[in-house]
């Protein structure tokens, strides 16, 4: 009734996206119709570009494609999500979009993906007017798949160390300490093992 009595208000809107999203959510047992939902999130956004109901709309619309966790699905999520952050690059939603993007790449085995997109999530994270602590398990994310999956050590320990920084008494605290004390092994092990490559090419050099 407010999406008709006032069709270019900004209660219409939400008063849409809220119609939209019982249809993604229907009762227990019940499955939503993909497709129609998917035009319902498009008419919002074609409707209000600029409104935040549109832009939670985009968001909503990839998520009807991660849902079934096939590959095909994924890459057309990754490709709406790709153009909300181009079209919108200060919407505060930018951060909700690259935590959908991690769900993409997870699904396409894609690991640089799975490791940029949590960064780029933390990086755009809208201030919190209450000072509340980006969660653990963020920083554990991104210091664990860029000590596996990249490789890069730097990374991995600046996010460890946010992590005892931040939660100092959280469950991951010990394994955070943990893995700092196993980088400094890492790096200890590298640098002797070129010091005695050094050494050895040096010895051969010196040889008549």
């Amino acid at each position: 009734e407010v999406a008709e009595r006032n069709p270019d208000s900004p209660w219409a809107a939400w008063s849409m996206l809220a119609l939209a999203r019982m249809d993604h959510n229907p009762p227990i047992g019940q499955e939503p119709n993909l497709e129609t939902l998917r035009a319902s999130y498009q008419r919002i956004m074609d409707r209000f570009p600029d409104h935040p109901a549109a832009h939670e709309a985009a968001l909503f619309q990839a998520l009807t494609y991660l849902r079934s966790q096939r590959e095909a699905d994924a890459r057309q999520a990754e490709e709406l999500l790709w153009a909300f952050l181009e079209a919108h690059p200060d919407s505060d939603y930018e951060s909700l979009a690259y935590f959908l993007l991690f769900e993409a790449a997870r699904i396409l085995r894609d690991p640089e993906a799975q490791i940029l997109a949590p960064i780029r999530r933390l990086e755009t994270l809208p201030e919190d007017p209450y000072g509340v602590a980006v969660s653990s398990q963020d920083y554990w994310r991104v210091a664990s798949m860029a000590e596996f999956e990249l490789g890069d050590l730097d990374l991995a320990r600046e996010h460890y160390q946010k992590l005892l920084d931040e939660h100092p008494t959280d469950l991951l605290a010990f394994a955070s300490e943990q893995a700092l004390k196993r980088l400094d092994e890492v790096e200890r092990e590298a640098r002797e093992r070129v010091l005695r490559e050094r050494q050895a090419q040096a010895g051969r050099e010196e040889m008549p």
